[in-house]
């Protein structure tokens, strides 16, 4: 569970390992559920627990040029998701195409 509230230390791992070798990425966020049993669900980008920016950042360290898939969203979802990738970029001062 540290993984997902403290989540930039689990991020910048990932990318130290699977940056390199990935060149397309899904962009979405994670939130737990309260209950019995732990479940994790699939959230709209800035909106869960994960940090998106740094996230989104390394992202763009290494693939400037590439591109990062919406996914798992009702299909009413996914404009909301996007303005929010974009906003998290603009505030981050980090360029997307």
């Amino acid at each position: 569970m540290s993984q997902v509230y403290n989540s930039t230390e689990r991020l910048n791992h990932i990318f130290d390992y699977m940056g390199p070798i990935s060149f397309v990425a899904h962009c979405k966020d994670i939130r737990v559920r309260s209950g019995l049993v732990l479940h994790i669900d699939e959230e709209v980008p800035g909106e869960g627990e994960l940090d998106m920016v740094t996230a989104l950042q390394r992202w763009h360290d290494f693939y400037p040029d590439g591109y990062m898939l919406l996914e798992h969203l009702g299909n009413d979802r996914y404009p909301h998701a996007a303005a929010n990738v974009q906003r998290i970029c603009a505030e981050a001062g980090i360029e997307i195409h």
